[in-house]
């Protein structure tokens, strides 16, 4: 027996996809895929089978090595090494950069602009509020990698 539960999620703003089947309550939304879940335990209830092709379409953001040691180092370097974080939790985002490692060795670096006790809304939510704090320590950083790869340390 399988057994599902399929909830509404509760909606900070009405849903925004424009599909035919978004939720015209404004304060549900199908956020999360519960209607999916849903569709695939009753299809699979029913005996119906699908066929999936899989492309795979942009590359995963990874970053070199060599390019990554000297980027943490300069963050490392201004806030101090117990606020970088050398081994991140792998990400979907930065889709458009992967292409463009995938030509020339680099490294992408994540400067967080959110809350600092880490309760912010995601990124690309109408909740985010940029920690306009972190724009001193973006503008140090990037001056020291600047400085630093074009050989003028203290610059």
């Amino acid at each position: 027996m399988a057994r599902h539960i399929i909830e509404a999620v509760q909606a900070w703003q009405p849903e925004q996809t424009g599909l035919p089947n978004a939720s015209t309550n404004p304060d549900i939304m199908h956020a999360c895929g519960h209607d999916g879940h849903t569709t695939m335990l009753l299809a699979a209830a029913h005996g119906c089978t699908a066929e999936v092709e899989y492309r795979r379409g942009v590359p995963a953001t990874v970053n070199h090595p060599e390019q990554t040691k000297p980027a943490y180092a300069y963050a490392a370097a201004i806030v101090g090494a117990q606020a970088v974080d050398p081994n991140p939790d792998a990400s979907t985002g930065a889709e458009d950069f992967a292409l463009m490692l995938e030509q020339r060795p680099r490294a992408f670096m994540s400067i967080g602009g959110g809350a600092p006790d880490g309760t912010s809304p995601a990124l690309h939510t109408p909740l985010f509020d940029f920690n306009d704090a972190t724009i001193p320590l973006g503008v140090a950083y990037w001056a020291s990698v600047v400085a630093q790869e074009l050989g003028n340390p203290g610059d």
